[in-house]
């Protein structure tokens, strides 16, 4: 008998916003890219209040898209309190829109919503994508957001590790961002590679290009950055699991190579950055950072302006499942990469492009190794490593793999009879 692709009737649950700029970047553009491939696409989401990105805009591209959309109120207060009325708001709310749309996948990202969704498919057994996206039960201890000192985030974590295996388990699919960490996700879930997709965090190459010499000379002016200047930049959050101290320690070091260097952050947490190149920075260079809170747009415009992009991250376990999306904007760009070691992929990711390189920030020997090549470094840049970068980080190559994954879901299940199993 011919069988016939199933038409999904997905439920996509994230705990991010869509108005965030994650949300704009790795969120919308690969919901966008499954569409066409479902019969109803519904969003849950959680939205902050003060957000600065247009809810209109967003709400019109879902809009043209037939897509539906339910935002719910982010709680940023009350603790572990707060986060528990989220999962209760986020749960009845999914049930009702399971029930009402007869939903047949969902597609949890992130671990809260993965705990959701796994419930969901418990009680009226739906397919279920645990897009896995990092080893967040751990990022929480390492972050400094738990701290395991503390009896009550004691529990909040074996809980969660237990729950964490459970769900792996229980999942239809699981989406991780590097291949460095499926082994170890293997082993928690007890899982067959072929319940695996690895599919790193990409940029739209569309919307970050390489501006002209002119353009960028115009951009560095309009910054207070001479043209002829080294301009070494750091993009994203401060604190956590980011290395400032060594990152300023580094400066200090190119400072005494190049008189004309400067850095150009550009960070929602502008206060915090200035504040830490206060404390680690020598006064005679404070003058030398320029900060700024830019966003998605932004971005795009003021990162070619930056001749290399430094991140520097602290060791710890859950770096194998880290895929920063900066890498794949710097390298959209043009604008080489310099990371510390062990850090999701990005290592093979830069030797197969050629664009930059791994050193290890507390060894003063790795920043003077630095220092003395950054005009090799600088030359790794332009548009020929944008397209060595575009085909392995590339938006596309996302969209390819979301959509094969909901393919391969779509497809019917083969059911073969106990008494005869050639029927």
């Amino acid at each position: 008998m011919p069988t016939t692709t199933k038409k999904l009737r997905v439920l996509f649950i994230t705990y991010d916003g869509l108005l965030d700029p994650l949300g704009q970047s790795q969120v919308l553009p690969y919901v966008m890219a499954v569409r066409e491939i479902c019969e109803t696409l519904h969003i849950v989401s959680f939205e902050k209040k003060h957000n600065k990105f247009s809810c209109v805009s967003t709400t019109t591209s879902l809009s043209t898209a037939k897509i539906a959309w339910t935002p719910l109120n982010f709680t940023k207060r009350y603790g572990v309190i707060g986060k528990l009325y989220d999962a209760v708001k986020m749960f009845y709310c999914t049930l009702l829109i399971l029930r009402k749309e007869d939903v047949n996948l969902v597609h949890a990202r992130s671990h809260p919503p993965a705990q959701i969704a796994a419930l969901l498919k418990w009680i009226y057994g739906v397919k279920f994508i645990f897009d896995f996206r990092g080893l967040w039960v751990d990022e929480r201890v390492e972050k400094g957001g738990w701290n395991l000192a503390h009896a009550l985030d004691r529990f909040q974590f074996r809980a969660n590790k237990f729950l964490e295996k459970k769900i792996l388990s229980f999942s239809d699919h699981v989406v991780v961002l590097t291949e460095a960490v499926v082994p170890e996700v293997r082993r928690l879930g007890s899982l067959e590679q072929s319940r695996f997709s690895t599919i790193p965090c990409c940029a739209d190459f569309d919307h970050y290009k390489i501006p002209t010499a002119s353009q960028i000379s115009l951009t560095r002016r309009s910054l207070g950055i001479a043209e002829n200047a080294l301009v070494l930049g750091y993009l994203g959050s401060v604190g956590g699991m980011y290395r400032s101290d060594r990152f300023f320690k580094c400066i200090e070091y190119v400072s005494e190579f190049y008189t004309q260097s400067r850095v150009l952050a550009l960070t929602p947490d502008t206060g915090v950055f200035n504040a830490l190149a206060k404390k680690y920075l020598d006064k005679s260079l404070h003058a030398n950072i320029v900060v700024m809170h830019a966003d998605r747009e932004k971005v795009a415009e003021y990162l070619p302006v930056m001749n290399i992009l430094l991140s520097f991250v602290k060791e710890g376990y859950a770096r194998s499942s880290m895929s920063p999306t900066k890498l794949a904007e710097a390298l959209a760009c043009g604008v080489p990469f310099i990371s510390s070691p062990g850090v999701g992929d990005v290592e093979d990711i830069l030797r197969k492009v050629d664009g930059g390189y791994i050193i290890d920030p507390d060894d003063d020997s790795a920043l003077a190794w630095f220092c003395q090549n950054i005009p090799e470094i600088i030359k790794l840049g332009g548009s020929h490593l944008r397209l060595k970068a575009e085909p392995i980080l590339g938006l596309g190559l996302a969209r390819q793999k979301y959509r094969q994954v909901y393919r391969d879901l779509a497809q019917p299940e083969l059911s073969v009879s106990k008494n005869n199993p050639d029927g």
